[in-house]
């Protein structure tokens, strides 16, 4: 990773350790180089420095994020979770960070949206 992306991780990595919605970040290596506590707790394994296909093996997930990745084209894709036994769906959105090679992805939860 070139030294302007290992400052660009830094500052993401802190900003997203403030955003309320789970985020992380995937590098170009396609491994999870950062992710916040929201994030942590909604996948609930240890997934820092995982490949992304291991941790979101949701085919259209892993889609958008293979295809945010060649393409630095914003994506959004609907991905559903079971939480303590109940199903929840995330609006999940793929979006590379400025010009760097590392991938913003966030989970919004729309599950009881009308």
């Amino acid at each position: 990773m070139p030294n302007h992306d290992l400052e660009t991780l830094s500052v993401a990595q802190d900003l997203i350790a403030a955003f309320p919605l789970p985020s992380m970040i995937v590098g170009d290596a396609q491994l999870v180089v950062a992710l916040n506590d929201s994030a942590k707790k909604m996948l609930g394994v240890p997934v820092l420095g995982r490949h992304f296909t291991t941790v979101l093996r949701h085919p259209k997930l892993v889609t958008a994020v293979e295809q945010g990745l060649i393409d630095r084209a914003p994506h959004s894709v609907s991905y559903q979770a079971v939480e303590n036994d109940n199903d929840v769906i995330y609006n999940v959105h793929v979006q590379v960070i400025g010009e760097s090679d590392l991938l913003l992805i966030s989970f919004e939860n729309v599950s009881g949206v009308a």
